[in-house]
């Protein structure tokens, strides 16, 4: 693979931004649908689904549980990524707080990480909101396996 370059940069804050506007108007399809395909089939193959069937199972499920929550902001922190190659192309960890709120619990702020990572030339999302999530990206993508999380 190629180094990272600006070119990729230009690509991960697209991306990272799309994925960012879907998730703050509850367009949970098109936030699935910004997932690795092979990472989509991994989870899909867990519960015996079909990759589509698992999306239009998750995304109404995330859509009625987030149904009182107001999605504030979702920042992504491009000037701070942390970026890379693998054998599959290039990928970047982008530092990333969401600002949400819901009926009596006031606003809270979340910090993760989001990867946005190239796989057979096409570029994909990951919201890496706990170590667990992580260890199942590398399960499906063992590329990912000596690159820590930052």
């Amino acid at each position: 693979a190629a180094a990272f370059d600006d070119s990729d940069a230009q690509a991960v804050a697209k991306h990272a931004a799309n994925y960012g506007a879907a998730f703050k108007s509850g367009n949970f399809q098109k936030v699935l649908k910004a997932r690795p395909p092979k990472m989509l089939d991994y989870i899909a193959g867990l519960y015996d689904m079909k990759r589509g069937e698992m999306i239009r199972d998750t995304a109404a499920q995330t859509k009625a549980l987030m149904a009182e929550v107001t999605v504030h902001s979702v920042n992504f922190n491009t000037d701070a990524l942390t970026s890379g190659d693998t054998a599959l192309g290039a990928y970047a960890f982008v530092p990333t707080t969401t600002v949400m709120s819901a009926p009596g619990k006031g606003k809270k702020s979340l910090d993760s990480q989001t990867l946005v990572m190239e796989d057979g030339g096409k570029w994909y999302v990951v919201p890496i909101e706990t170590a667990q999530i992580y260890d199942l990206v590398k399960q499906v993508y063992p590329e990912f396996n000596s690159v820590p999380l930052p």
